[in-house]
């Protein structure tokens, strides 16, 4: 197992224990998640001090209460500052402070967040990835999210048609796109993944030499058919495959090969229809049916970056920035990982 595994399962493990912790605390969802959120974070800093400890449940609760007595502590400083006052001049102020008291301990008394259902509009490349996730948001939250996939292209029409919707998962260029027109609540953006292009054969078939582009043209002048998502669907995949391969040396003797499909197409390398395919290494990883071969070559790499806005006229804005932060958050970073993505 990888450390990257390794520590999503610790963070599967513990989380709802972290969080519960924090939420006694703190009676407000939000501060508990990014308490939960540092917790994990200095977890990933001493994960091979702590990783096996016996002793790594009662550590994690003593730093999320630790963190969350400095919450409180700021929350309430300027009453603090009151009382501190109050204590050194004399009995009429002493009974101010302990009025004060009193106020306090209403102000601190628990409450919930009613629990709300957010819509997320993001790019299918995510998918594998955001599914999971979202669903560990809902339990450590107690909030709903549905996702809508799409390309990228499509749902950035759907957003600037007014389609309602909480969050918006994208290219960051057309957050803030669509952030210059007033679709995207300005200052909301916030990067989640980045991805690398990777090609695919079929389960079981040999994998072939794909190491330099040299290597890369050859492989795709011995195979008999050649696959990659439709441009026109909008893509980032799949307007960067088609554009990267009319520019190999090998192009013109290739171009009869090439077959495009909507994504997704992978059933297609899956049933034998086409020899070998690119596509998204994070939904390469997780299709059946076929073999992740591995990266195209550094010299013709390139990377999707994927961020996060909040919707303008969403009625949840909060818990899509919440959202936003948990995606962000080491944790869900190290998730991502395991499923073939990378941090931006």
């Amino acid at each position: 197992m990888t450390d990257a595994a390794r520590f999503e399962a610790f963070v599967r493990e513990y989380q709802d224990m972290v969080f519960a912790t924090a939420m006694r605390l703190l009676a407000n969802p939000a501060e508990a998640e990014d308490v939960s959120q540092t917790v994990f974070l200095r977890a990933l800093r001493r994960f091979g001090e702590i990783g096996t400890s016996e002793t790594v449940a009662g550590w994690l609760k003593t730093v999320t209460r630790n963190l969350c007595l400095n919450h409180l502590a700021r929350r309430f400083r300027t009453t603090g500052e009151v009382m501190r006052e109050a204590s050194i001049a004399g009995k009429a102020a002493a009974t101010l402070a302990a009025s004060l008291s009193c106020l306090l301990l209403v102000a601190t008394a628990p409450r919930m967040a009613a629990a709300a259902e957010i819509k997320v509009l993001s790019a299918i490349a995510l998918q594998t990835a955001l599914d999971d996730l979202a669903a560990q948001f809902e339990k450590s939250s107690g909030h709903k999210v549905t996702i809508g996939y799409a390309t990228v292209g499509a749902l950035t029409n759907r957003i600037q048609k007014g389609e309602a919707a909480d969050v918006a998962i994208a290219t960051p260029q057309q957050i803030a796109n669509l952030e210059k027109q007033g679709r995207i609540v300005a200052g909301s953006r916030g990067e989640i993944a980045k991805v690398g292009v990777g090609v695919l054969v079929r389960k079981g078939a040999a994998k072939p030499d794909i190491g330099t582009v040299e290597a890369l043209e050859r492989t795709l002048l011995a195979a008999k058919s050649i696959a990659h998502s439709d441009p026109a669907a909008g893509g980032a995949i799949g307007i960067y495959v088609a554009d990267m391969l009319a520019r190999l040396k090998v192009a013109a003797d290739i171009k009869s090969k090439i077959k495009t499909f909507p994504p997704p197409f992978f059933d297609a390398i899956a049933r034998g229809d086409v020899e070998i395919g690119f596509g998204s290494i994070g939904e390469i990883v997780a299709a059946p049916g076929i073999e992740y071969v591995g990266p195209l070559p550094a010299a013709v790499q390139t990377y999707t970056v994927y961020a996060a806005g909040i919707v303008a006229g969403s009625k949840n804005g909060d818990v899509g920035a919440a959202l936003i932060r948990f995606l962000s958050s080491p944790a869900a970073r190290a998730a991502m990982k395991a499923k073939g993505f990378e941090e931006p």
